[in-house]
């Protein structure tokens, strides 16, 4: 049996099977029960991170579905496309670190807009000048400010997918296929940095 596993969530977010169905396949449960600590794992760091504005990010993280009968199997965890600018950070446009994603403008689009001002109302934020005979205008002034300062200042990157899929991690799940099926395994991972290869009997 030969698996893959992507480190790099995949920009799905959606069509994806919240709960996965254990069956009498004792590799396809060794499995879930990797993916599933992956995944509390991933949430933790997230939180201790406090990269958790909402709680979006955090629910998104999920395994893709898989077909267990298959002899190479792919593993992945994916989560909503913006997982990458946490994970990795923004290069503002006034303040460059080094960082692989860099906004390019400083006027936000109507979409950033839209999605600050969703964020105002799920966190929620306090806004310092609000007028309650528009409040509507009062949040969009609010996610325009905001929005904007993020855009000159850049995202700090906020890993929490390395710290996550270690190489010790990966061979939890080598050793735990391996002593389900009692066969060979053969591993390939591929995360951000490494490719890794590694076989267990």
């Amino acid at each position: 049996m030969k698996v893959e596993i992507l480190s790099q969530l995949q920009n799905i977010g959606t069509n994806v099977t919240n709960v996965h169905q254990a069956n009498g396949n004792e590799s396809y449960n060794a499995i879930l029960r990797w993916c599933r600590e992956v995944v509390e794992e991933m949430q933790q760091v997230l939180n201790q991170n406090d990269s958790k504005a909402t709680l979006n990010l955090m629910q998104s993280i999920k395994p893709k579905e898989f077909a267990p009968e298959q002899d190479k199997v792919k593993i992945e965890i994916i989560g909503d496309y913006y997982w990458k600018y946490v994970n990795y950070g923004v290069d503002g446009v006034d303040f460059k670190r080094g960082y692989p994603y860099s906004f390019r403008y400083i006027r936000p689009s109507a979409n950033h807009i839209t999605a600050i001002k969703k964020w105002i109302t799920d966190k929620p934020v306090t806004i310092n000048d609000y007028d309650d005979t528009d409040p509507e205008r009062s949040k969009t002034n609010a996610a325009y400010a905001i929005a904007t300062g993020t855009k000159k200042r850049g995202i700090t990157a906020r890993p929490f997918v390395e710290p996550v899929l270690t190489p010790a991690k990966i061979k939890e799940l080598v050793n735990e296929i391996a002593l389900a099926t009692n066969k060979e395994i053969k591993l390939r991972f591929f995360g951000a940095m490494t490719n890794v290869s590694t076989t267990k009997k």
